[in-house]
Formats: structure tokens, sequence, C-alpha cells
């Protein structure tokens, strides 16, 4: 999977989604979703697979399991395993759920 198939997954939750940022101040509830590193490894001078991590931020102004849960089945059906972290930023009113994985692909 890559970038552009995360993306794709993520819109498919109705949601609106941003790749690091939104590019103007938006109304909660959105998605920001982020590369946050790259680990490549192979054998014999050779990369053969890239673990690509990634961050995916969910903001509401209140507690929304509802759409928690959308982007909970969209990792889900696409076979991705992640942790969670869920966290109330008290200076900007808005809660924060954040979703960790990792992609593993060929190169």
């Amino acid at each position: 999977m890559q970038q552009n198939d995360l993306y794709q997954l993520l819109v498919s939750t109705g949601l609106d989604v941003y790749l690091y940022k939104a590019d103007k101040p938006v109304s909660p509830c959105y998605v920001v979703y982020f590369r946050d590193g790259t680990t490549s490894r192979g054998s014999d001078e050779r990369n053969f697979v890239r673990n690509d991590s990634y961050i995916v931020e969910f903001y509401s102004d209140k507690r929304d399991e509802e759409n928690q849960r959308k982007i909970e089945n969209v990792l889900d059906s696409a076979g991705i395993n992640y942790k969670t972290n869920e966290i109330y930023m008290q200076d900007k009113s808005l809660y924060m759920v954040a979703f960790y994985f990792d992609i593993v692909r060929k190169v």
C-alpha cells in the first residue's frame, strides 16, 4: 500500500482528510495523516522491504465514537494493525484520537 492508497482509504470514511495539516482553518471532525518515518531492509547490498510508519489523527470537538469507528473499520478492512491513543487538547478544545501503524511493502 502506498501513501495515496492510504489517503483513498481514509477518504472512504466520508471525513475530511489532510496530509500533514489542513490548508486552512477547518471545523471538526477531520483527519490528518502523515508518514512518521521509513525503514528499509534487505540483504546482499539491496533493499527488498520498506516499512513506512504512519500516524492518523482524528480531531473532533466532542468524543465521537461513530466517526472513530469509521476509521477503525477501514483500517481493519485493509488488514492494518494499529495502536491508538486518545487525548483532550484543552487549549484548542479538541479531542484527538491518534492511530499508529506500519505499512510494510516490497521495494
